[in-house]
């Protein structure tokens, strides 16, 4: 009986050791968690705007497109000659 509850004692000790060093770690590395989080906010603005910028740059690469005559209505007119 009295090993059952050393054991039990055991257990429960290790397990709050365990829990007191995990928080520790947890603790140490919050600062780095944080600029990490910074970071991750940083690069998302920054792709949210390239999007942008993207999306500015297909609508003008449409707009050409566009503008260009058609090839297939190109080759079915006879050339002028001067």
């Amino acid at each position: 009986m009295i090993i059952i509850i050393l054991s039990f004692l055991t257990l429960a000790f290790l397990s709050w050791m365990g829990y007191q060093l995990a928080k520790e770690a947890i603790q140490q590395e919050a600062p780095k968690i944080q600029e990490f989080k910074g970071t991750l906010e940083e690069m998302s603005t920054e792709a949210e705007k390239w999007n942008q910028e993207m999306q500015g740059w297909e609508k003008k690469s449409q707009e050409l497109r566009d503008a260009m005559p058609d090839p297939e209505d190109m080759n079915s007119k006879e050339p002028v000659l001067n």
